[in-house]
């Protein structure tokens, strides 16, 4: 009976999963050999504009100032907490956006602002601007035909699956590049910034990857909270059609060992037809690494419950960076003494502030993605180790030991999309 049972439990779900298993794997080598069609930082400033610095632009600290009112009324973080409950400052990035120089700032909170470095106002891209934005992506990128023939397709309040993990920069404007490929430059209406570049073939090759693959198309509907936990429920499936297959082949698999009977003809299976034997074979040796591969989906799908996770959360990047805005940041002056010192200043496209507790160093970037520090050598040994107390709530007399990485490790290495 039990055997029985064994038996129909393997039939049925491998029917049912059969073609389901095949869609699947093909999803799965679409999502690792498709380019991405989310922009790098690196990618960004190969098509940015040349900053070249004027005279006249306000200071992080005098244009964040002017613009406190704004930002106060307007604006809030993904948890609804407004503008006005300033915690700290991440990133400051100067940069020319449609001409206009501007403050990039993401906060400790995740929220995103464009600051006029003109006037200290509020910037947002306005239709005229993402066409012009997008323009300028174009030429950047050698297509000044396609650059002439662009139409603005509208905006999109929210982001969705296809530009996950963006919502800090929502709405987004569309803009098509009317071409036969079926072209589109998506631009964030709060920075300005391209988020994505990509034709009808990369936008379906994402689909087909992501909605097939990680079953995006919950989220689409509005049921993302479920998403989870119907991936885990199938992959439980497919490992009971694993186990219950490996059960069946180990029964039914007789090699004569210790002198015990085979099957007629000396066969070690039962099965005279081709299909039959081949399935007895693949099942029997790729069973093991099958049942492996769906076990680790199951770890990989809990992991989230069996584990802490793995990145860091928003409070404990607060208590890394640390709060308020340095002097450094605050007081610096862009000037065109800076631009006439830096190498191949045409090249410079943005001048970036990063910070570590009360420490900030000036980041030069250039389009072939060159960064060249300013003024500094870095964050110091103390400044990281302090930060990383911070971050870890450890106490100050707690002992630390340190090493420079100059090359990867298992740890830090380079990845696919990732590095």
């Amino acid at each position: 009976m039990l055997n029985r049972l064994i038996f129909l439990i393997h039939r049925w779900t491998g029917v049912v999963l059969a073609l389901f298993m095949l869609l699947w794997f093909a999803s799965g080598l679409v999502i690792m050999y498709s380019s991405s069609i989310n922009l790098s930082r690196d990618q960004q400033l190969a098509h940015a504009e040349p900053l070249r610095l004027e005279q006249g632009w306000l200071s992080f600290g005098e244009a964040w100032k002017r613009s406190a009112g704004e930002r106060a009324a307007g604006q809030s973080d993904k948890n609804g907490k407004t503008g006005s409950d300033e915690i700290g400052i991440v990133e400051a990035r100067l940069s020319r956006q449609g001409g206009q120089p501007l403050w990039l700032v993401e906060d400790t909170r995740e929220r995103r602002y464009a600051v006029s470095a003109l006037d200290g106002h509020l910037w947002r891209a306005t239709p005229e601007d993402a066409l012009k934005i997008a323009a300028t992506w174009l030429v950047r990128d050698g297509q000044e035909k396609t650059a002439r023939d662009l139409q603005y397709v509208g905006i999109q309040e929210k982001g969705s699956s296809i530009l996950r993990g963006q919502d800090a920069l929502a709405p987004f404007h569309r803009v098509s590049l009317q071409n036969a490929l079926g072209g589109e430059v998506i631009v964030s209406a709060v920075n300005g910034e391209v988020i994505q570049v990509s034709n009808a073939l990369e936008r379906g090759a994402y689909w087909a990857g992501n909605w097939l693959h990680l079953f995006r198309f919950f989220d689409s509907a509005g049921w993302g909270s479920v998403r989870n936990d119907v991936l885990l429920w199938i992959i439980a499936i497919s490992l009971a059609a694993c186990i219950t297959g490996l059960i069946v082949g180990w029964l039914r698999w007789r090699p004569g060992w210790g002198g015990k009977p085979t099957y007629k003809e000396g066969r070690v299976h039962p099965y005279r037809v081709f299909w039959f034997r081949w399935h007895f074979w693949a099942g029997l040796i790729g069973g093991v690494v099958a049942t492996l591969w769906a076990f680790s989906g199951i770890v990989n799908a809990l992991q989230g419950k069996l584990f802490s996770p793995a990145a860091p959360t928003r409070d404990a990047m607060v208590r890394y960076y640390g709060t308020g805005i340095p002097e450094k940041i605050r007081d610096w002056q862009p000037s065109l003494t800076l631009s006439d010192a830096l190498p191949d200043a045409d090249e410079v496209v943005q001048l970036a502030w990063r910070r570590l507790g009360d420490d900030a160093i000036l980041l030069a970037s250039k389009t072939n993605g060159e960064r060249i520090t300013i003024d500094s050598t870095g964050f110091s040994e103390t400044k990281l180790t302090a930060a990383i107390k911070r971050l870890t709530n450890s106490d100050a007399s707690v002992k630390t030991q340190a090493a420079l990485i100059t090359e990867y490790d298992s740890h830090y290495y380079l990845r696919h999309r990732r590095d």
